[in-house]
């Protein structure tokens, strides 16, 4: 009976801990250490992987909350730890643009994301130019042309959204003036992903057959 009083306590501890702390409101920043800073910082790579510039803004704006609510530190010897950080990680590997970038370039041309489409969202990361430009050229150097990868990326994109040459039956246009609801949506939202206007059109107006001749499936 003891042991089920203690795993009932223990089960019943654990459902109304989320209620408690709501009630609490959010927990304070804790203070400031250099023990604390080494295992949020590690805690936080092991979570989302990361450029440097990227991590530095992450761990700086950690500092300042803290001081902002702890008005006693000073945030000077801190910020220069995080340099510390920076160079230590970056020889351990765990911080790498070149890697970063690669992984992360690769997997958005997977899910259809267009070089401008790319070049947003990695500039929220804290990527260089140049080193961003040779992520897409290793991403694209199967293809020939610029060009040609635009077009293999945006048929990743339609297949994904069911687009164009992957749409459901029904919802082809039924005419070839580009009038048709079903297509202009699909024209917008190729636009939107950040496709120009003729390779847009170049692909929602594919064949089955022109797309199995690139290598996609139409299901």
């Amino acid at each position: 009976m003891a042991v089920k009083a203690v795993r009932y306590m223990e089960e019943n501890n654990k459902k109304s801990r989320p209620k408690r702390q709501q009630q609490r409101g959010p927990k304070p920043p804790k203070r400031l250490s250099e023990r604390y800073l080494d295992n949020s910082s590690l805690g936080y790579l092991q979570r989302f992987p990361s450029s440097i510039n990227h991590f530095r803004d992450v761990m700086h704006q950690k500092i300042k909350r803290s001081c902002r609510h702890h008005t006693d530190q000073d945030p000077a010897p801190f910020m220069a730890y995080v340099e510390k950080l920076v160079e230590r990680y970056t020889t351990l590997g765990l911080l790498d643009d070149t890697l970063y970038a690669k992984a992360l370039v690769n997997s958005l041309r997977r899910r259809g994301a267009s070089k401008r489409q790319i070049e947003q969202k990695t500039g929220q990361k804290g990527l260089d130019d140049d080193t961003l430009k040779h992520a897409i050229e290793q991403a694209d150097e199967e293809f020939e042309t610029e060009t040609d990868a635009e077009i293999h990326a945006a048929l990743r994109l339609a297949k994904r959204k069911r687009l164009g040459p992957f749409a459901r039956p029904g919802t082809r246009p039924a005419d070839d003036d580009g009038t048709h609801a079903d297509h202009n949506r699909a024209l917008a939202a190729m636009g939107r992903a950040g496709f120009s206007y003729n390779i847009s059109k170049k692909v929602l107006e594919m064949t089955s057959d022109d797309v199995m001749a690139l290598g996609f499936t139409v299901l």
